[in-house]
């Protein structure tokens, strides 16, 4: 697995070297950000582009790459895979969709590539999707343009979608959450979420799991992996009703299972389980932070509204909203005069419009012994 994240040389299949299309963004996207390791496309003419050579055979290239991606018609995907067994590629990525996303029992283009990759001893990660990407190296399978690419990330994210999972990078992104790696599955005729939930399990660079899936292809080993994990592990879960089932199955080929199932068995392998992809960002957030001791929490809210909202919740999930010392009343005090507000727990701040001040409260609360966490409750957000 270590090579589709570590490559040291990519192949690209259906460049093309006269006009742009999604081979040659592969190509460039990889040059312009800055990616070390050698690239070649392989396409139906010979040229350049931006340095990158075009062969029109793969028996041309000048060393064997450690990974091909295919952007050509699934027609075409055995014949050229056997074109690269025989050149020694073991890594392929098949980007092309096609394959069995509008067919019912015919799949004998499926077929004809699991019957290759065995053949030459090939890992196979797709069809139907965007490959990997590792932000560290700068290496970057999907045909989309990257900018700003953040380095030192600690996440994992698979996504069985590619779009999905592209709106979940600028997602966390947008919060300060740097990814460090990214895998998309596809239609898993090969290798699906368990390879890669075993890959970030082991992978010391990685220490929070996210993931969209729509399916699983291996349950029982999926779940086996996750009850031995260490790490937190965050999934949105879709394909959840006989309505998404059918659009599932046109879009990766999904199938549903029993959610109730999914449910139960998400609760015994501690997996946290999210709908929507605010969730999703704020769970990885709250598992980046570290553990609470207790129960007792320091409220410090924005309005009064809000920290009546906030009270239930704490009743709701257990913390304890124990009064302040009187201690921390007399150095409120000396920070900000109030004119209606008690000081209490949970300590409105709806008087105060001079936001600085906000930092000076809160670095107070946490000196407290007797907190074991502040939950700052406030109206901005980081966009």
């Amino acid at each position: 697995m270590e090579k589709f994240f570590s490559p040291r040389s990519i192949v690209v299949f259906g460049a093309s070297a006269t006009k742009m299309n999604l081979g040659q963004i592969v190509l460039l996207n990889n040059k312009q950000v800055g990616y070390e390791g050698n690239l070649y496309g392989v396409g139906s003419q010979q040229g350049d582009v931006n340095g990158i050579h075009i062969y029109t055979k793969v028996a041309d290239l000048p060393e064997t790459p450690d990974v091909a991606i295919f952007l050509t018609p699934a027609k075409t995907v055995p014949g050229l895979m056997r074109e690269c067994g025989e050149k020694g590629i073991t890594h392929v990525v098949i980007e092309s969709g096609g394959f069995s996303e509008y067919s019912h029992g015919d799949h004998t283009l499926e077929y004809d590539v699991l019957a290759v990759a065995k053949k030459y001893n090939m890992k196979v990660i797709g069809p139907n999707c965007v490959g990997t990407v590792n932000f560290d190296m700068k290496m970057m399978m999907p045909f989309a343009f990257f900018k700003n690419i953040p380095t030192g990330g600690r996440l994992g994210l698979i996504s069985q979608s590619g779009g999905v999972g592209g709106s979940y990078l600028r997602a966390v992104a947008g919060y300060g959450i740097k990814p460090g790696k990214f895998a998309a599955t596809g239609n898993k005729l090969q290798i699906d979420e368990a390879h890669f939930l075993d890959y970030f399990i082991k992978d010391p660079k990685t220490d929070i799991i996210a993931m969209y899936l729509e399916g699983f292809k291996r349950g029982r080993d999926f779940f086996g992996l996750a009850r031995q994990c260490d790490k937190p592990i965050v999934i949105q879960k879709s394909n959840r009703s006989p309505l998404s089932a059918k659009i599932a199955q046109s879009h990766t080929t999904a199938l549903s299972s029993d959610d109730s199932v999914v449910d139960g068995a998400f609760r015994q392998a501690a997996i946290i389980r999210v709908d929507d992809e605010l969730e999703f960002v704020n769970a990885i957030k709250v598992v980046r932070m570290p553990l609470m001791k207790g129960h007792r929490v320091a409220v410090l809210s924005r309005s009064g509204g809000h920290a009546v909202l906030t009270a239930d919740a704490c009743a709701k999930y257990g913390f304890n909203m124990v009064p302040f010392p009187p201690s921390f009343i007399e150095k409120l005090k000396t920070i900000y005069k109030t004119r209606v507000i008690a000081h209490q727990n949970p300590l409105d701040l709806g008087e105060i419009f001079d936001y600085t001040i906000f930092t000076e409260i809160l670095e107070e609360a946490l000196k407290l012994e007797n907190y074991d966490g502040v939950l700052f409750n406030h109206l901005y957000s980081s966009l």
